[in-house]
């Protein structure tokens, strides 16, 4: 997901164009993860199969929405909200661990969306305190 955001900020797209395509992302895989989750849960014997990564894709562009991108900023963005994002994905921080109960492919879902949510909020607070006052872009 990071190296898609990435590709769409060297293209020249402007961060709405960028916000945009990770909320589509997010819909569709989220989509696709709901309408195939059960058969997933029942296909590999597991609550969040881990061969089924549409739930992180749905997560990691979630935290990339709206992060900064002017001049270098976006590679401190893409590294930032993939870290921060997988970090909380395995911590699982409430309410997340709680969404994992959701029945099929919700609980798949909803966990990595709320682990994106957070990595987006601390990315945003984080980068734009911290990126105006160091001085290289």
């Amino acid at each position: 997901m990071v190296g898609l955001w990435g590709v769409l900020v060297v293209s020249g797209a402007d961060i709405w164009t960028c916000g945009f395509v990770m909320v589509a992302v997010a819909v569709g895989a989220g989509v696709l993860n709901v309408a195939l989750g059960p058969w997933a849960v029942n296909y590999f014997g597991r609550k969040d199969p881990r061969p089924v990564v549409l739930d992180e894709v749905a997560g990691q562009a979630v935290a990339l929405i709206g992060l900064p991108i002017a001049g270098g900023a976006w590679i401190f963005s893409a590294g930032s909200a993939f870290l921060i994002g997988r970090a909380l994905d395995i911590i699982k921080p409430p309410p997340a661990r709680q969404a994992e109960k959701l029945p099929h492919g919700w609980g798949i879902l909803t966990d990595d969306l709320v682990s994106g949510l957070y990595a987006n909020l601390v990315c945003q607070l984080l980068l734009r305190i911290l990126l105006p006052l160091v001085d290289i872009f």
